[in-house]
């Protein structure tokens, strides 16, 4: 089931006495994107403050269009899982 992938990462050089504009504007970047943020924190409050039902929510979120009863795992869907990890990647059952 594992297989090896290579990746290529873009680098840059950077000296501190000859500072690259772009590397510079990535280390001062903010750490989390503002209109992300704000986007959260109106979802998270209209979670805590009204009687809003999580899908609705959600989709604001990430688009995704789920019912209440979508949100756990469901018993059949986590055991077909199982089948297609490595199983010493997760403990047997009732062991956690």
């Amino acid at each position: 089931m594992r297989s090896e992938q290579s990746i290529s990462i873009p680098t840059v050089a950077w000296m501190p006495d000859n500072r690259r504009r772009l590397v510079t504007a990535f280390l001062n970047r903010p750490a989390f994107d503002v209109a992300a943020e704000t986007k959260a924190a109106k979802c998270w409050a209209d979670i805590q403050n009204t009687a809003t039902s999580r899908g609705p929510v959600i989709r604001q979120l990430d688009g995704a269009n789920l019912t209440p009863d979508q949100f756990a795992v469901q018993k059949a869907e986590l055991n077909a899982a199982r089948t297609q990890v490595d199983a010493d990647l997760w403990p047997p059952p009732g062991s956690a």
